[in-house]
């Protein structure tokens, strides 16, 4: 089985900054519309996510979005899937297909710490990405890009700055050398996945330890 990895994807965020000053000066929701991804075409990476598990993903994440739950946060993490309420500096508020553009409207989070340096950095007119996270394996098409296996998982969108999303492993190079194999995740992608979609039912960090708790198990063994 093909090794699952942490999979980021970014897009440019267009905005006004005249008019996101002007609404938090208003006490206003600063709402932007945003390039959230695009699916059968091979993305800055080369990587190409088809439609039919975008689709499946964006309904996923829908549910999110109805229980006010789809956070992002102000840059990736590392390595982390889950995502931590103390670096969220966005919400996903409605989120929509136009061809095979999954776009959606953004709120930028103004009144907690990560959110409020995120709205410094537009009013300054800075470039800025909002991209996705998600974990699933790749593998080579007959035209030599990534695609995105059936396993994908979409697990949230960050802001991020430009450039600085080209994906990485779930794992660091230093714990594959340890001899955790690609392996690992044969028969265990149902826990994953329910370990992910926790993150409905636990907005604090108890998601993030199961997840850790199961990959350190079988990098290390009980």
């Amino acid at each position: 089985m093909t090794q699952q990895k942490l999979l980021r994807e970014w897009h440019v965020l267009k905005y006004d900054k005249e008019l996101i000053t002007e609404a938090k000066n208003a006490g206003q929701p600063v709402i932007v519309n945003a390039l959230l991804q695009r699916a059968d075409s091979p993305n800055s990476n080369g990587r190409i996510y088809p439609g039919a598990i975008l689709q499946r993903e964006s309904q996923n994440y829908q549910k999110l979005i109805d229980q006010n739950m789809a956070y992002g946060e102000l840059d990736h993490p590392e390595t982390d899937p889950v995502v931590n309420l103390k670096n969220a500096c966005l919400a996903v508020k409605e989120m929509w297909w136009d061809g095979n553009e999954l776009k959606g409207k953004v709120e930028v989070l103004h009144r907690v710490p990560a959110g409020q340096t995120l709205i410094g950095l537009m009013e300054h007119g800075m470039n800025i990405g909002i991209s996705s996270r998600g974990v699933g394996s790749t593998s080579r098409n007959e035209t030599g890009h990534e695609l995105v296996d059936d396993d994908y998982v979409l697990l949230c969108f960050d802001a991020v700055s430009i450039g600085s999303v080209d994906g990485a492993g779930f794992l660091s190079e230093s714990k594959m050398k340890m001899g955790a194999s690609a392996d690992m995740f044969e028969g265990r992608r149902p826990v994953l996945v329910e370990n992910f979609d926790r993150r409905t039912a636990y907005p604090n960090n108890m998601g993030k330890i199961i997840v850790v708790e199961n990959l350190l198990d079988d990098i290390l063994g009980d």
